[in-house]
């Protein structure tokens, strides 16, 4: 019965039903249940999770001037959302469900930038870490769509540069070093074909990407200088 409720009504908060936001909390609590626990649902209701979650990231800003009782309300909302985004980036591994939960966490960037700018810096370091424990190995666990996903929704955020740099100034270095870090070792995988050349691809342009919005900051150390050579040599 569950299965076939969230299949069936995953887009139920972008139709504006009046009286639907009562069972936000609900929703919420399911999505959370199902997204957090390793391997236990199936990837097309994971992937209605997604949906569910990823529709409700506008509202706490969009209601925060309502009462307060409201607005407390929405709040807590706002920090659910960031909470199941963290923790599902870290366990779901279809290639489909990570794309869309990329896209949505640049959506939630941006829509909290103006209020809460230490978002984006947490979300960084959560595609880091996926990124420093896996795109350096053979495509076995993620596929190479995953990869290039994640160095889009970093070059999506480079619009945003001054603002997230105001809260972590050096974020786009630690970028541009780890994409750097891991190329020559890719490059070797793409001899031996356990990778595809389009993760390198993407990973250049990401880096170019960011150097031409932060080439002061991140060329000021001469160790992510050395990198950067060494990517392009390899």
């Amino acid at each position: 019965i569950l299965s076939a409720i969230l299949l069936n009504s995953c887009n139920i908060f972008s139709y504006e039903l009046e009286g639907a936001h009562v069972l936000i909390p609900g929703y919420m609590e399911t999505c959370e249940r199902i997204l957090c626990e390793d391997g236990k649902y199936p990837e097309l209701l994971r992937n209605a999770c997604i949906t569910v979650v990823s529709s409700l990231i506008c509202l706490p800003n969009f209601y925060s001037g309502n009462s307060s009782e409201a607005n407390s309300i929405f709040i807590e909302l706002k920090f659910q959302i960031q909470t199941i985004f963290q923790k599902a980036l870290k366990r779901e591994k279809a290639t489909r469900n990570i794309q869309q939960l990329l896209w949505s966490t640049s959506v939630l960037i941006y829509e909290e930038i103006a209020y809460n700018s230490e978002v984006a810096p947490v979300f960084v370091m959560v595609l880091l870490d996926l990124l420093k424990d896996n795109a350096s190995k053979p495509l076995r666990e993620y596929e190479a769509d995953v990869f290039v996903t994640i160095y889009e929704v970093f070059s999506s955020l480079t619009p945003l540069y001054d603002q997230i740099a105001q809260q972590d100034p050096d974020f786009a270095r630690r970028i541009v070093d780890q994409l750097a870090t891991q190329i020559p070792m890719q490059t070797n995988l793409l001899l031996t074909q356990q990778t595809k050349a389009k993760v390198i691809e993407e990973s250049m342009y990401c880096i170019c990407d960011f150097i031409m919005v932060g080439y002061d900051r991140i060329f000021s150390s001469k160790d992510t200088i050395s990198k950067v050579v060494a990517a392009v040599e390899a």
